[in-house]
């Protein structure tokens, strides 16, 4: 079992294109962590691990929410081969080192990125079809202690380390998942770590998933705005190719930054 290692989750070429971009910045920064995929569709330059679990995909949802990711992102703690793992979503650039986030992990047993949202803040837009959603969300405040001013976690990027702590946190992200099923996974993992006590968790910054491209930013993550989303019936785009690197290429900047 290889030490330390990055995981993504690949379903359609749509998000192994977006995995190829993303690990075509890792590699700029001259960052060589081995990369597994999992699920349905090989990306060139990493491993790829079938998902033989149940398909991430519900058909009867609505347009850009059919995929279901609580299906699978609880169950990565498994499925992952490394002792130290950075799970990351498809649609991410890495803008400067992660080393840090690894490093972590010597005393802590996963690291969580906040957003700049509170749980308050969450499922207002009028007409958006929340209600489920807005019910999950009022439950989660209620469970966790009352606090509506919490930060929202985003399980876009997540650091762990394989434990007994660390698989029981994952196991119960899973059933908490289960009550609701819903697009949104982070409720629950949110429940999960309060019922969690024991584990050691450190909360990183919005740097470390920041939803701009900001020279601030440690990964930028392009949440929100469904550039990877696919529908059971709709078309894939055509696959791509990671691109190999010249010699000693790197977009880093001067100052040791990834050049925006």
């Amino acid at each position: 079992m290889n030490s330390v290692g990055i995981l993504y989750m690949s379903f359609g070429t749509k998000a192994a294109n977006a995995i190829v971009r993303s690990m075509t910045s890792l590699r700029k920064l001259r960052l060589d962590f081995p990369v597994c995929v999992v699920g349905n569709t090989p990306v060139a330059g990493a491993e790829f691990i079938p998902w033989e679990g149940e398909s991430p995909f519900d058909a009867s949802q609505r347009h850009n929410f059919q995929f279901r990711a609580g299906r699978i992102k609880p169950l990565l703690y498994q499925v992952s081969p490394f002792e130290r793992t950075l799970y990351i979503d498809a649609d991410t650039v890495f803008m400067k080192s992660i080393q840090e986030g690894f490093n972590l992990l010597d005393e802590y047993d996963i690291a969580v990125t906040e957003e700049n949202l509170n749980l308050a803040q969450l499922y207002n837009k009028k007409l958006a079809g929340w209600e489920i959603n807005i019910q999950e969300r009022d439950i989660t405040v209620i469970e966790t202690g009352g606090d509506a001013t919490r930060k929202f976690i985003n399980s876009g990027v997540v650091f762990f380390r394989k434990n007994t702590q660390t698989e029981k946190l994952f196991d119960d992200w899973h059933s908490e998942w289960m009550r609701f099923q819903q697009w949104d996974e982070q409720l629950a993992l949110i429940r999960a770590i309060h019922n969690n006590q024991d584990v050691k968790i450190k909360h990183l910054s919005v740097e470390w998933n920041h939803p701009h491209l900001d020279r601030r930013a440690i990964i930028f993550h392009n949440y929100g705005r469904g550039v990877v989303r696919m529908d059971v019936a709709r078309p894939d785009p055509a696959p791509i190719a990671l691109r190999a690197l010249p010699p000693n290429a790197s977009h880093l900047g001067e100052d040791g930054n990834v050049s925006i």
